[in-house]
């Protein structure tokens, strides 16, 4: 099953952690989705929901935070299914 990403960013002016953001979910082979606040109306529900900073993250329906959080998240999950392998690797 594959899980997506939905990235909240701008293109303009330029924000390093939201090519930051990006590169970790290719480094980490994730699928995203990419959503520019500048587009019509995303930048409208981006502020309702209390959001003042970009980038911001999902794993499917759950928020994840900015670029710092994903990176956690991104390491956590990575560091799980290497310790699934090695216990699998022992039986």
């Amino acid at each position: 099953m594959t899980v997506w990403y939905t990235l909240y960013t701008r293109q303009e002016p330029p924000c390093p952690y939201c090519i930051e953001a990006k590169e970790l979910l290719k480094v980490y082979g994730k699928d995203f989705y990419e959503v520019d606040i500048s587009e019509p109306g995303v930048k409208e529900m981006f502020a309702e929901r209390g959001f003042r900073t970009v980038p911001q993250v999902f794993k499917e329906d759950r928020h994840i935070g900015g670029c710092s959080a994903l990176r956690q998240e991104l390491e956590y999950e990575q560091q799980e299914e290497e310790r699934k392998h090695r216990a699998r690797t022992k039986e």
